[in-house]
């Protein structure tokens, strides 16, 4: 049996801090029993005051047994270290979010699913104007603490359907009933059986930028209503200024026509049956208002030939007809300084080249003639020989046609041609070279 003496000196050789370790020790002195006092000494403690001047003898036992206990002391020693580590650092990592709770310059709360405010943290009771947490939480989020434009129960829907909400964008009342507009992130909290709990989240006043916003989208609406406003003006004023150049041009038509009494009518007519193959050909509506323009004008050239060669009654000779060519070239020298002009003098400038290269005054040939001008040389040729003159009457449409057929991939573009024909064969089409025809209108 184990010396009472023995379980003594254990006992009172243990720090008084670790009596649970000596009692452990004591326990296994006991079942094991212990013979070496200085082992037991020198393994388990340092030095104290209370080995000066005692002695204690140990009886029996072993030495092996008070190694054991030596161990299992230092053990537990070493857990309560860790322990108290552990403690202290959880103190500091709850004072540290402390700290970022107290001092974070977003809003940061707590609430029950119903809109009670559990929680709150200086930056959100300054956002909503409350003094304490005690005097915010008698205001219920739900039912008083937002606008009318905040949809909370869309919110709770989410929230519970997904766990969270980002950057929701929400409108608060402040303690003085004011609006503010706030960015809230949220998610929530349920307890162990999956119940919710509570709400916790964030919210950042936006209520600056979003004034900012407003007043950037009225400045951006009123910019469009200004700039819609000045572009009705320009769009008005430049339909009145086509208006006035498309007058200009139809004065210069006639004055053309009353210059020549014997081709009277000619500009309007062959105006309006170009207008009408280009239409059969499908040429776009902008092109279509410089066909009218340029077939308006395709004699302008003749302002520049002296009335004893454009009004002579008789044939022209080689001399004359020289002149009388050059009022292609004359009709470009006019024109082409006028920027307005300058896309109609397909017509003016060319309409007198030929398919096969053997016209003027240039000589074009084929696809390089443009194609308003391939158009207007049929249908000038086609009123010309349809048109009395002092030296001949007009001709039959029938023969008209047939001259034009003959003349096809020689004088006149065979597609062209072509088209023109088929719109010959039309009653209402023949009839344009009558004299008193209503004119085509299209779109300046």
């Amino acid at each position: 049996m184990q010396d009472p003496n023995e379980t003594r000196a254990v006992w009172n050789i243990a720090p008084q801090t670790n009596r649970a370790g000596a009692l452990l020790g004591v326990f296994l002195l006991m079942l094991l029993g212990s013979s070496a006092y200085e082992v037991f000494k020198t393994l388990l403690l340092p030095p104290l005051p209370f080995w000066q001047g005692h002695a204690i003898t140990f009886v029996s036992g072993s030495a092996l047994a008070t190694v054991i206990a030596a161990r299992v002391l230092r053990d537990v020693d070493r857990q309560e270290a860790v322990r108290r580590r552990t403690e202290e650092g959880l103190h500091q990592q709850e004072r540290q979010y402390r700290m970022m709770f107290e001092n974070a310059a977003h809003g940061i709360y707590r609430t029950t699913p119903d809109g009670r405010i559990l929680l709150a943290n200086p930056a959100l009771l300054q956002m909503l104007g409350f003094e304490t947490l005690e005097d915010l939480a008698t205001r219920n989020l739900e039912t008083e603490g937002t606008g009318a434009d905040y949809a909370r129960e869309k919110f709770r829907r989410q929230i519970e359907a997904e766990g969270r909400v980002r950057g929701l964008e929400a409108v608060w009342k402040r303690k003085d009933g004011r609006r503010i507009f706030v960015r809230e992130n949220a998610q929530l909290v349920r307890g162990p059986d999956g119940e919710p709990l509570f709400y916790e989240g964030s919210a950042e006043d936006v209520t600056r930028l979003v004034t900012i916003q407003e007043a950037l989208q009225r400045s951006h609406e009123e910019l469009e209503n200004r700039v819609a406003d000045r572009t009705r003006e320009v769009i008005a004023l430049n339909a009145e200024l086509t208006g006035a150049y498309d007058a200009t041009i139809e004065g210069w038509s006639r004055a053309l026509d009353l210059r020549d009494k014997e081709t009277e009518g000619h500009c309007r007519r062959v105006t309006e049956m170009t207008l009408r193959l280009a239409c059969a050909l499908t040429l776009p509506e902008e092109d279509l208002v410089q066909v009218r323009r340029g077939a308006l004008l395709h004699d302008i050239g003749k302002m520049g030939v002296p009335d004893a060669i454009l009004l002579k009654p008789g044939p022209l000779t080689d001399d004359e007809w020289e002149i009388m060519r050059r009022h292609p070239t004359l009709a470009y020298e006019m024109l082409a300084p006028i920027a307005f002009l300058r896309p109609t003098l397909a017509i003016p400038y060319c309409h007198h080249e030929k398919w096969d290269g053997s016209g003027y005054p240039n000589g074009l040939a084929g696809d390089a003639i443009p194609l308003a001008a391939r158009l207007f040389a049929i249908v000038d040729v086609w009123d010309a020989l349809l048109s009395d003159r002092p030296y001949r009457p007009g001709w039959p449409a029938e023969r008209a046609r047939a001259h034009i057929a003959a003349g096809a991939g020689s004088h006149f573009d065979p597609q062209a041609a072509e088209a023109f024909l088929a719109l010959t064969a039309e009653t209402s089409f023949a009839a344009l070279a009558g004299p008193a025809n209503e004119p085509l209108r299209l779109a300046a």
